[in-house]
C-alpha cells in the first residue's frame, strides 16, 4: 500500500508540476511529498522528474511511467466504485418491460414479494411487445424471446418454458383424439398471430422435424384468448405451458403429443452492458430466476375415466 501511496503522490506532482501545490492538495508537508517521490525513484532505479529551483518536468522514463500509473489508478478507482455500488442495497426506479401474457402469469403474482424484499426499489412495470429493440432511455430491463444483437447490451436466460398442444376432454370426445401430429390438419386449431400467423407447428418425429400446417376459425394475438376458447371446447390450441399450468393439472385441458413439440426460444433478459450490473437490475433478475428454479414442474394429467379407443376417439370408462 505504501507503493500505491507513493505512486499517487508522484502523479499528483506530475499533474500540478509543483511539489508545493501537491503537498497542499494532499495535506502533507513539502518534505513528506519529496521523500515519497525520491523513495519511488529509488525503488524503480530511474529518475522520474527533473527538478530545478524554477521548474519541474518529467523525464522520458517519468512520462512513460505516468501514463501507465494513470491507467492503473483509473482501473483501481473503478473497481473501488463498483465494489461500493455492489455492496449497497438495491434502490431507485427500476423500469421493466415484459410480454403481456408472461408478465401476467409468471411475474405479477410474485411482484408483492419482490417489492417487500427490496423496499427501496420503485418498480415501473410495463407489459407489451411493441418494443423490438433495447433502449436504455426507456427501460432498465427488457424481457423478450427474440434474440437481440447489440454490442451495447448484455443478456442472460431469464425463464425456460415449453409449449403444449392441448384441448378439452369434451372436444376430444366429440371430434376424436388425433393419434399423430399430422392429424391436426383435420381439426379446428386456434392460432396465435403476432407478428405473423403461426399456423405451422413443428414436432420431433423419428429423429427428424415434422412440420404440420394447421388451420382454424380463430386467430388471436393473445394467448389467453386462445386458452379461453379452448376451454369452451372451440378447438385445439398451442400455447406456453405456464398459461395453462392449472388447467393441465386439473384435467380441464389435455396435453397432446407431450414432449414432441419443438421448443421455443427461452425468455431472455436484456440490460445495458457495463463493467458492473446495477444492484436493482441484479436483484430483479436473480429474484425471479430463483423463483422459477424453485417452482415445481407442471405435470399434465389425463382425467380419470377418459381413455382412447383404437381409433383415437375419446370415450368414458365406467366402473
Amino acid at each position: 500500500m505504501r507503493d500505491l501511496e507513493d505512486i499517487r503522490i508522484f502523479t499528483l506532482v506530475a499533474r500540478l508540476r509543483s511539489f508545493t501545490e501537491a503537498a497542499q492538495e494532499a495535506n502533507l508537508s513539502l518534505s513528506a511529498v519529496s521523500k515519497k517521490v525520491t523513495r519511488l525513484e529509488r525503488r524503480l532505479g530511474a529518475q522520474l522528474l527533473h527538478r530545478t529551483t524554477r521548474s519541474l518536468h518529467l523525464t522520458e522514463a517519468g512520462s512513460d511511467f505516468l501514463t501507465k500509473c494513470n491507467h492503473v489508478l483509473r482501473v483501481l478507482e473503478e473497481a473501488q466504485a463498483n465494489i461500493s455500488l455492489l455492496s449497497s442495497a438495491p434502490r431507485g426506479i427500476l423500469k421493466v418491460n415484459v410480454p403481456e401474457s408472461f408478465g401476467r402469469h409468471c411475474l405479477i403474482p410474485a411482484l408483492p414479494g419482490f417489492l417487500e424484499t427490496y423496499p427501496e426499489i420503485t418498480l415501473e412495470f410495463v407489459m407489451n411487445t411493441r418494443e423490438r429493440k433495447f433502449d436504455a432511455n426507456e427501460f432498465d430491463i427488457l424481457v423478450r424471446r427474440a434474440q437481440m444483437l447489440d454490442e451495447n447490451i448484455q443478456s442472460e436466460v431469464f425463464f425456460v418454458d415449453h409449449y403444449v398442444v392441448c384441448a378439452t376432454p369434451a372436444y376430444l370426445q366429440r371430434f376424436g383424439w388425433p393419434k399423430s401430429p399430422i392429424e391436426l390438419a383435420h381439426h379446428n386449431c386456434l392460432i396465435y398471430k403476432y407478428p405473423a400467423i403461426r399456423n405451422v407447428w413443428s414436432f420431433h418425429s423419428a429423429k427428424k422435424i415434422e412440420a404440420v400446417k394447421v388451420g382454424g376459425n380463430l386467430l388471436a394475438n393473445n394467448y389467453d384468448s386462445l386458452v379461453e376458447c379452448a376451454l369452451d371446447n372451440a378447438g385445439i390450441a398451442c400455447v406456453p405451458n405456464y398459461i395453462v399450468a392449472d388447467e393441465l393439472a386439473s384435467g380441464r385441458l389435455i396435453e397432446l403429443f407431450p414432449g414432441r413439440l419443438m421448443p421455443e426460444r427461452p425468455f431472455t433478459a436484456y440490460y445495458p452492458r457495463g463493467d458492473y450490473t446495477p444492484p436493482k437490475i441484479r436483484a430483479f433478475i436473480d429474484f425471479f430466476k430463483q423463483r422459477f428454479r424453485s417452482a415445481s414442474p407442471v405435470e399434465s394429467h389425463r382425467p380419470k375415466g377418459l381413455t382412447r379407443d383404437r381409433h383415437g376417439r375419446g370415450s368414458e370408462v365406467h366402473a
